[in-house]
């Protein structure tokens, strides 16, 4: 079932829409937030209220941009941690679960088609990445099994994806796209879990440069670190790093072809 929300509209793409999260018939499971910044974090305090388990923040303007942002961010942090309600983004381009024909992402790059399924899982921090990656994969034929941008990680973050792949029976490989590591130990534990599995995990790590840096900076308000730093971690946990979105792709598609089923 799904449930548009929306106080001005009555129909919204031919299904009723509720004036309000609390008018829904029941509790969703998922959540999909797509309003003004400035409106978002009582949206998903309202989530959190109505028992719903997962969120999806689309909306931007937050610790990107400086401390007003940082505090409603801090917001979204706070009603997950009350309620257990997971939360993804803010600023984020969401997810997809191929397998399930799961959607809860505005990414452009299934207007047309959904990629094939497959046993490719790819986790970015940056949305656009992780969607052009998405749409190379498809390109090339290479069945994708769940995608995951997290954004600004008020919450869910990389590391997340990372050890949920390592479970996840539907992924055999993991591509990862990183702007920054918010918790080394997390991410480190994550990787180890995923080499533990036998899923080789192949990252890309942009913002190596002082302009990259900045870009990362005001972009998923990430701190990008020390270079030398992540090629000990990578080394050390068992990581494939590459340097590029098109080694990425080439990488990828040979785990995928090597490995079996």
């Amino acid at each position: 079932d799904i449930y548009p929300v929306n106080p001005k509209a009555a129909m919204v793409q031919g299904l009723q829409a509720y004036p309000s999260i609390e008018a829904l018939p029941q509790a969703p499971d998922l959540a999909i937030v797509a309003v003004d910044a400035e409106k978002a974090p009582e949206a998903v305090e309202q989530c959190a209220a109505r028992g719903v388990r997962c969120v999806v923040v689309f909306s931007s303007g937050f610790a990107e941009l400086g401390e007003k942002g940082r505090a409603m961010q801090e917001r979204l942090r706070v009603a997950a941690r009350r309620s257990g309600m997971r939360v993804l983004g803010p600023n984020c381009l969401g997810a997809v679960s191929i397998a399930d024909k799961s959607i809860a992402t505005f990414s452009i790059v299934l207007e047309h088609s959904l990629p094939a399924a497959g046993s490719l899982g790819i986790v970015s921090q940056s949305g656009n990445l992780g969607s052009f990656t998405m749409r190379l994969a498809s390109q090339r034929g290479i069945g994708v099994s769940r995608f995951i941008t997290t954004g600004n990680e008020c919450d869910i973050d990389v590391a997340d994806g990372i050890a949920w792949f390592a479970r996840d029976p539907a992924t055999k490989v993991i591509l990862c796209g990183l702007e920054t590591c918010r918790d080394a130990g997390r991410l480190m534990a994550a990787l180890e879990q995923a080499r533990d599995a036998g899923k080789p995990v192949i990252a890309l790590k942009i913002g190596t440069s002082e302009a990259g840096q900045a870009a990362a900076a005001s972009h998923t308000g990430a701190l990008a670190g020390s270079d030398a730093v992540f090629d000990a971690m990578f080394a050390r946990c068992g990581a494939v790093r590459v340097h590029s979105i098109e080694h990425l792709i080439d990488v990828g598609q040979a785990a995928s072809i090597l490995l079996p089923d």
